[in-house]
């Protein structure tokens, strides 16, 4: 009985790992980057990269465009065909933002206070 219960779920967890199409998103140096997300406007969908990078695209197999995105990234525009022909795996490249001025300030009153 317990065989049988054991090859039931091997069948079925086999069945639900082929229907769906994972892409992994890495940074240039082929680190996973988790909480990438991705989404189409087309369709409404959205996934997000889990902590090893990887994501669930299967749903956007009929999507026209998949934008990916993650703070600290540059902004990805693609489709499912793009990624299919890129063995579904996406680099991300670091964004960077210059700033023209930090001002820290501080209060008197909250030293005094202590």
């Amino acid at each position: 009985m317990t065989k049988k219960i054991v090859w039931l779920c091997a069948i079925l967890m086999s069945s639900v790992y082929s229907f769906s199409q994972n892409i992994t998103i890495t940074d240039i140096e082929l680190q996973p980057i988790a909480g990438v997300q991705l989404f189409s406007e087309d369709n409404m969908l959205y996934s997000i990269s889990d902590d090893h990078g990887i994501a669930d695209v299967s749903k956007f197999k009929n999507s026209a465009s998949i934008t990916i995105l993650h703070n600290g990234y540059a902004t990805l525009v693609t489709n499912f065909q793009q990624l299919k022909n890129q063995n579904f795996s996406v680099f991300l490249y670091e964004k960077t933002e210059t700033l023209n001025a930090v001002v820290v300030a501080a209060n008197k009153f909250d030293e005094k206070a202590k």
